[in-house]
């Protein structure tokens, strides 16, 4: 049984993910977060949680003691959280990361060289629209008044986890749309 870490496990689209890893794999989850009673029902069997700040590295470490992969879905700087993620994988022998992220251009190189060989990651960012051969535009582009639903993001943080060799050392964005969306984020 494959042992994911959930960063962030009580945002929008972490719920989601957490709640089709439960219903469709036998995976156990470690949830990471800073308010743990926000957390509903938790499967013991299946489910341990860690409060504390991704930014603290020592909790960060010790949480992905026999992680095999780690899920970050953060709504912070990038530039700041991937470095202190990456650095606590590498010492924890932890080597594939699913990070969902709204970055800014000047963001996309913000991990450290020295650590990238040494993880494999995929970053997911729904503000990107991806082009219908499949290539990323060079720089971010909005939906406007739409935007990925949470729903499609869950779906393809799931299939990465699931079968993470397609989208293995990947930049992706979103470019299947709900007809019925008429606000961002939904």
């Amino acid at each position: 049984m494959a042992n994911i870490l959930i960063i962030g496990a009580n945002g929008q689209i972490a719920r989601l993910v957490r709640s089709r890893l439960l219903a469709e794999t036998p995976v156990h989850l470690t949830l990471y977060l800073r308010r743990a009673k926000r957390l509903q029902q938790i499967n013991p069997r299946r489910e341990c949680v860690v409060e504390a700040d991704v930014l603290d590295y020592q909790a960060l470490y010790e949480a992905m003691a026999g992680v095999d992969v780690v899920y970050a879905n953060l709504n912070g700087p990038f530039a700041v959280l991937a470095p202190t993620i990456a650095r606590a994988m590498v010492a924890a022998g932890v080597a594939r990361l699913v990070y969902v992220t709204h970055l800014a251009p000047e963001e996309a190189d913000a991990m450290p060289a020295a650590l990238k060989p040494r993880i494999h990651c995929t970053l997911i960012d729904p503000s990107r629209v991806q082009q219908p051969t499949g290539a990323l535009p060079e720089a971010p582009q909005h939906f406007g008044n739409l935007a990925a639903t949470r729903r499609y993001v869950a779906d393809l943080v799931v299939q990465t986890i699931v079968n993470p060799g397609p989208n293995s050392y990947s930049s992706l964005g979103i470019s299947k749309l709900d007809p019925d969306t008429t606000r961002p984020g939904n």
